[in-house]
């Protein structure tokens, strides 16, 4: 039996991703019952009705997913098909992972509806998820963690303990300014705290935001599912890397190693700066080159 999809959006990006969109509506056996637009320049494309969005809901048509083609106003239709229109967030998908190479519907629905949480101690975690099109189902996303080399490792260690609490306020009298690893922990942005684990939050204005968005990610975490990365940068955060007790982790590090779950990976202007590492891999997951050198989707699904 055929998945049924709507597409929502048929202008510039629709013809853009056509071919692609087709591809994978042949490959995965989904079915299309119609189109989606507001402005409905058209009755129909392929022969498939175009409906308004306010047609969706009153007609009760069936469907499992909506394809939303426009990366530009994804999270604004989300925003009025849930709102206004009271349509499952979740039936949402953005379009542009059709384009990730090794995209695969069957795997990426499972993993879409998985409610996966990524851990990661710096951007990428929010990068990652964003390009996945995946909600932020984890604090640890646009953050950093520690100040110490090893405050990763102790956090994720015992990750499901400090997930039951609120992490505390930021405290001048527990936080000395230096540089550590070539992080620069001197920056006037808000921070918290799980006992003497600091949790930098780069790109929040205020402390308030912060703590709210943290919290709300924080109660969507998912324990039985969840996916930790780390940039490894010499042999004892390979070990400790290997103590982690999970399957679903990945590792990246900076020289040659055959140890599971880890990626040998390096820029080659690598001159053994931490900080310059870790953007490179923000980097690496920013520009999707990321996803040429695994096949993301084979493993999220297991």
């Amino acid at each position: 039996m055929k998945n049924k999809i709507l597409i929502w959006g048929i202008g510039k990006e629709f013809w853009k991703s056509y071919n692609i969109l087709m591809l994978t509506v042949e490959k995965a056996n989904l079915e299309i019952v119609g189109y989606v637009s507001r402005d409905k320049i058209r009755d129909s494309v392929d022969g498939k009705k175009v409906f308004s969005p306010e047609e969706v809901s009153q007609n009760g048509i069936e469907y499992e997913n909506i394809i939303v083609t426009t990366d530009v106003y994804y999270k604004e239709i989300c925003n009025y098909g849930s709102n206004i229109l009271n349509i499952d967030r979740k039936k949402y998908i953005n379009g542009r992972v059709l384009k990730i190479p090794h995209f695969d519907w069957d795997k990426y629905i499972r993993i879409y509806n998985s409610n996966i949480s990524f851990i990661a101690e710096f951007c990428w975690g929010g990068v990652l998820s964003g390009k996945l099109g995946l909600p932020f189902n984890s604090p640890f996303v646009n953050v950093s963690v520690g100040i110490k080399k090893d405050d990763y490792f102790d956090l994720i260690y015992n990750l499901d303990k400090y997930m039951e609490v609120s992490p505390q306020a930021f405290s001048k009298s527990k936080y000395k300014y230096f540089n550590c690893n070539g992080w620069e922990h001197r920056g006037n942005y808000p921070k918290l705290w799980y006992e003497d684990i600091a949790i930098h939050g780069f790109h929040y204005r205020t402390q308030e935001d912060f703590f709210r968005c943290f919290e709300r990610r924080r109660m969507r975490y998912n324990s039985q599912n969840k996916f930790i990365l780390k940039a490894l940068y010499d042999q004892s955060d390979i070990e400790k890397f290997e103590q982690i007790k999970s399957d679903k982790k990945l590792g990246f590090f900076c020289g040659k190693t055959d140890k599971k779950n880890i990626i040998s990976l390096a820029p080659k202007c690598w001159h053994d700066y931490n900080y310059a590492y870790a953007v490179y891999l923000n980097q690496l997951v920013e520009s999707e080159e990321f996803f040429s050198y695994i096949d993301i989707f084979s493993l999220l699904d297991g």
